[in-house]
């Protein structure tokens, strides 16, 4: 009979040891499953914040707005280079250019007036997101095809 008390003894003490591990466990696990794999949201949206209605269309030199958004979930401040480029079948000419200093988890989105300078049909708008300085590979791309037409001449009457 004195056996007992120390039976009690050592197996609150082991259940108390697995509550304390499995309590340590399923922090670990919480905390890790929020770090999750780093990457990057790099998104285009129409004039309304849209996924939507984008413009392919343009007439040469007439700007229409392409927002473009960027999201760093890399878990470390991050430094990307934004170029948007139009590509037609022998050239490509730089449209717009931007670097972008993004903080961990901090978000981006901005205007971008695309104003093409050369006439076209299913032209390769793109829209290129570099990392770090290496502008060897984009890290990130999102590109529309577009057509371009000259614009119309206003004939004065006389």
């Amino acid at each position: 009979m004195a056996e007992r008390p120390f039976f009690k003894a050592a197996l609150s003490a082991a259940l108390l040891i697995l509550v304390a591990i499995s309590v340590c466990l399923t922090a670990y696990v919480i905390s890790a499953a929020s770090h999750g794999d780093p990457f990057t949201e790099f998104y285009l949206l129409d004039s309304n914040g849209t996924a939507n209605d984008y413009p392919r269309e343009f007439i040469m030199y007439e700007p229409q707005p392409v927002l473009v958004g960027v999201v760093n979930h890399e878990h470390r401040d991050m430094d990307y280079d934004l170029i948007v480029m139009l590509e037609n079948a022998t050239q490509g000419y730089t449209l717009y250019e931007e670097r972008i200093m993004l903080a961990d988890n901090a978000a981006w989105t901005k205007r971008v007036d695309i104003a093409p300078p050369i006439n076209g049909t299913k032209m390769k708008l793109d829209f290129k997101l570099f990392a770090n300085g290496d502008m060897s590979v984009p890290y990130r791309n999102c590109y529309l095809y577009i057509n371009v037409t000259r614009a119309m001449p206003v004939r004065v009457k006389a």
